[in-house]
């Protein structure tokens, strides 16, 4: 066997993992090992630089934080009633609004979107009924669009032309439409049956999601192990079930066990979908997590939470599945998608004891994964509804 050029390959060697650069390198391994290593049977992860923000210490750590990332690579954050701009390499620039009820102000900053270019920020304020349009560059306010209804919009919104699609919880239809140019504003997307039959279990179980299939779209659902196939307006019409090897997948008894949720502690293996987002080479990377749901009084916690990356093609016809995510924290980080990048949000714990909020960054690709071959797309029907 000749080997040229430079190489780059992940393997395993007498159980142990191996990543290979040089050609040189590469030929001494194989030899080493008395053979090639089989493929990989999952995607593989690469994890990229981290991004320490410039938040004190003393901050408290908010389960459920959205985050953006504009083309410069800088950093928005949500703050609760305000929004805080980071350069690429974590220095806070400036606050964008502030608390208060007044126009440019936020009550409760749900989620913070970037409008097409970069230049304006769209802060959802559910408190007080307000989409609160700044000007990313010195926080000016531009115009307050109503909300026709309440909502609160989560992590996975999507841009398509001059429409926004935000992810919205405890709501009958998953996702909102705001249409820019004329700031109209309407629910969108098909209803899971699961939200009919259990506002609590929908809701534990993560968030909806979109990415663009075609010129209509695949939905991740809330405690679902479904891939959704819908039409241009949301609608969904087939499904795929994702595949798992090692993710604790949504429970048959989700629903009783939820029910079974006391005011006292309590806990429960979850499942949760964290977000859907198609890849550059066309393919589609999924996000799972598995947590234990703790519940005591009205407080939330999650805890021995794994995340998990599948890769399904771009014709939906293979996937491949179950390699964790290592984000080490305590707290229950949302997804972020930045063109391939996955970016959460997590405490990190230095070598001299400091405590800081970092952004760390990942990759995921399909390089030598072992494929499994899908089922033909399952049509909804009456009797196959939208769990």
């Amino acid at each position: 066997m000749t080997l040229t050029g430079h190489l780059r390959i992940r393997g395993r060697c007498n159980g142990t993992m191996f990543r290979v650069t040089t050609t040189a390198l590469l030929a001494s391994t194989i030899a080493a090992c008395g053979a090639e290593s089989p493929p990989r049977e999952s995607p593989l992860v690469t994890q990229l630089d981290n991004t320490d923000l410039a938040i004190p210490d003393t901050m408290p750590f908010l389960n459920g934080r959205t985050q953006a990332v504009l083309a410069d690579g800088s950093i928005l954050l949500d703050f609760r009633t305000t929004a805080l701009h980071f350069s690429p390499r974590g220095a806070l620039i400036r606050a964008l609004g502030r608390p208060g009820g007044g126009p440019g102000e936020f009550g409760r900053v749900s989620a913070i979107i970037p409008l097409p270019g970069d230049t304006l920020l769209a802060g959802m304020d559910p408190q007080r009924n307000r989409i609160v349009v700044l000007r990313i560059a010195d926080g000016t306010l531009q115009r307050e669009v109503p909300m026709p209804f309440r909502f609160f919009a989560g992590q996975q919104w999507r841009i398509r032309g001059d429409t926004v699609f935000m992810p919205v919880t405890l709501d009958a239809q998953p996702f909102v439409r705001w249409v820019l140019a004329t700031d109209s504003i309407e629910r969108w997307g098909s209803a899971p049956t699961l939200i009919a039959q259990s506002t609590s279990a929908y809701s534990r179980g993560g968030e909806p999601s979109l990415a663009p299939y075609g010129s209509s779209w695949v939905a991740l659902m809330p405690a679902d192990d479904r891939l959704y196939i819908t039409d241009a307006q949301g609608v969904a019409h087939s499904y795929i079930t994702l595949p798992r090897r090692e993710r604790l997948g949504v429970p048959a008894d989700l629903i009783e066990q939820t029910a079974a949720l006391t005011a006292e502690t309590d806990r429960f293996l979850a499942s949760l979908s964290m977000g859907v987002t198609q890849l550059s080479d066309g393919n589609y990377l999924v996000v799972h997590a598995d947590t234990d749901f703790v519940q005591a009084a009205t407080q939330v916690e999650y805890s021995n939470t794994t995340y998990w990356a599948s890769i399904v093609s771009a014709d939906l016809s293979r996937a491949c599945v179950d390699e964790p995510i290592r984000l080490p924290s305590v707290d229950l980080a949302r997804v972020v998608f930045s063109g391939d990048t996955v970016l959460m949000l997590a405490r990190t714990v230095h070598d001299d004891g400091t405590v800081r909020a970092t952004q760390r960054r990942y990759t995921v690709s399909s390089e030598g994964c072992a494929w499994t071959v899908l089922e033909t797309p399952v049509a909804l029907t009456r009797n196959t509804p939208a769990r």
